[in-house]
Parts: structure tokens; C-alpha cells; sequence
């Protein structure tokens, strides 16, 4: 289902993708511009996502065509990013994002990292984070240790 990847590098986190919800304006133009159409917040009355592998209505094809600095502009940005050892990538589905910011899940990552946890192990604690914040969607989450 609809996802988002961040990067957390020391001292900074990036969203790395765009939302593909279709509340979502620009989300919502692709969908329309396909030829389907939102009912309710749903794509032709069916799930409530935007794009999604193996549904051969939606694009599967996540764009990553923004990056947000943290600081709460909404721009977008062209840069590249250089992942030094010892940043993370989090690639988790809104489950995880609907209870948690960015901003929380680098400060969890970062606490997580200073107890010598594994990227599974992260993973495991920020679904069980989600869960117990009562998320209402599911919750999958991908921790990857740039070496």
C-alpha cells in the first residue's frame, strides 16, 4: 500500500518520497488523469491508496520526487543526498506514519542506535510503537543501516 521512505542521517532526517495518498492533490490529478475516480477518499470505491504493487488499476511505481529538509517546507527540492555510513533508511507504510512524525521516528532511530539495536530490531520496536499509539491501518516497517 501507499508508503514512505526517510533518511536519517546524524543530525538530519529527509523524506526521501512523496505520499501517495488520494487526498493527496497532486495524487489525486494522477488518479483522475487516468481515468479512475475518488469517492469518498477512495480510488473507484475501492481501497484507499494510490498506487499499490500487484493492482493492476494504480501506477506501482512510487514517485520519489520530493525531499523535505525537516523544517516544514513543502518545496521541491533536486539535490543529491549522500548516505554516510551510519545513516538508516526507514521505509515503513502509513500504518507507521499515521501516529508518527519524521521528526519522532529520527529521535527513535537515534535512541534505538545508542542502545546497539539492529535494524530488525528497530523495525520490530517501531511496530509495536505504532500498535500500542493504537494505529488504526497496518503497520510495515523496513529499517535499513547504510555500511
Amino acid at each position: 500500500g501507499d508508503s514512505r521512505t526517510i533518511l536519517c542521517k546524524p543530525g538530519a532526517v529527509y523524506q526521501l518520497s512523496e505520499d501517495a495518498d488520494p487526498l493527496n492533490e497532486r495524487s489525486a490529478a494522477a488518479i483522475l488523469r487516468q481515468g479512475h475516480s475518488i469517492i469518498y477518499g477512495r480510488v473507484n470505491c475501492g481501497p484507499n491508496v494510490a498506487r499499490d504493487i500487484g493492482m493492476e488499476i494504480l501506477s506501482p511505481r512510487p514517485k520519489i520526487t520530493r525531499l523535505f529538509r525537516g523544517n516544514g517546507e513543502d518545496e521541491l527540492e533536486h539535490m543529491t543526498v549522500h548516505c554516510p555510513n551510519g545513516s538508516y533508511l526507514v521505509l515503513a507504510c502509513d500504518g507507521l506514519w499515521d501516529c508518527a512524525s519524521n521528526a519522532e521516528i529520527y529521535t527513535a532511530i537515534t535512541q534505538m542506535e545508542a542502545e546497539e539495536m539492529l535494524p530488525g530490531e528497530m523495525a520490530a520496536r517501531l511496530v509495536d510503537g505504532a500498535l500500542t499509539n493504537r494505529s488504526t491501518d497496518n503497520v510495515t516497517v523496513v529499517v535499513v543501516k547504510v555500511e
